[in-house]
Order: C-alpha cells, then structure tokens, then sequence
C-alpha cells in the first residue's frame, strides 16, 4: 500500500480551513479538514499517512498535545503547526514533540506549501513493516538527503527543529 499525499488540517477557526482547504486543493494535494485535535484523532486510521496541519491554541487539545497524543499513538505524520499567538517557550515545545515545522500566523503561502511539499516526501508509507523503528518509518535524519543540515524556509515566520538545535525528545 502507498502513502496518499492527503494534508489533514485541524483548526477551530472555519475561515483559516477553508483558505488553507482552497489553497492545498489549488496545488493539487487531497484535503481533509477537522475543526478539532479530538475530531482528528477519532477520524484517522491508526496507520493513515500524509501530513497535518493543525493549528497550536484550540479549545479542548492544543497542537502540543496532539502532537504528544500522536507521538503515544505511533501516529508517524510529519506535522506542521501554526499559531496566532507565538512565543519562544510554545515554538520550542512543539519542535520537542517533533513538529516538522512551526509557522506564526500570518505566515507566507509559498513558505508554507514548500514545508508541506518537503513534509510529503517525508511522510512514511502506511502499512509497511520494517524501518528504523519497527513502523515503517526511518528517522528524519535518514530521510533527508545527504548529511543532516540546518535550513530555514520563512526565517521571519517559521522555525525548523533544525534551526532550534534541540536534543531529541
């Protein structure tokens, strides 16, 4: 079975879904939407792939948490979280539980489709065994091309677990 290149977008605010929705479905990538972490998680399979999107404060769940909910699950999406309201302690938190990418709202589009695109690529494959760790998924330093490098794709808006230097979590 292969990874479809569905982007899951979780955001309790229905203006941001929808142009998010317009805009990923405009590139050409298959878009599910969720209005909260909790409808995600009841939604997916065990075993989907793809990419989420999920903002970082909503009611119930916050990113963070989804992020450590899917991390307990062996849930292997490669996330991107955004935010309205952004602070050090919150971006640096989110790269500890292994975000992809962090973006502060509002944040450029075309930054945000590249992460999504990088994000993609590196989405495991559902339903394969093996891998690194066991879930048919390899590190994300296995998975990038050549040797492990920092890079930034939006140096204003966005910050990679890279460009935070954090120990892994």
């Amino acid at each position: 079975m292969t990874c479809d290149t569905t982007i899951h977008i979780i955001d309790d605010d229905q203006a941001m879904l929808e142009s998010l929705s317009l805009l990923l479905t405009t590139e050409g990538y298959s878009v599910r939407t969720y209005e909260s972490a909790g409808a995600f998680l009841d939604a997916i399979k065990h075993n989907a792939c793809g990419c989420v999107v999920t903002d970082m404060n909503m009611p119930g769940m916050s990113g963070v948490d989804l992020l450590i909910v899917m991390k307990e699950q062996n849930m292997s999406m490669p996330t991107i979280v955004i935010t309205a309201v952004c602070d050090v302690r919150l971006s640096v938190n989110a790269l500890k539980q292994e975000a992809f990418y962090f973006f502060e709202k509002p944040f450029d589009a075309e930054a945000l489709l590249t992460s999504i695109r990088s994000a993609s690529m590196q989405a495991p494959l559902s339903g394969l065994e093996g891998g690194e760790d066991g879930l048919g998924a390899v590190s994300l330093e296995k998975r990038m091309y050549g040797p492990p490098t920092r890079f930034r794709l939006a140096p204003v808006h966005g910050i990679t677990r890279h460009d935070a230097d954090l120990p892994d979590a």
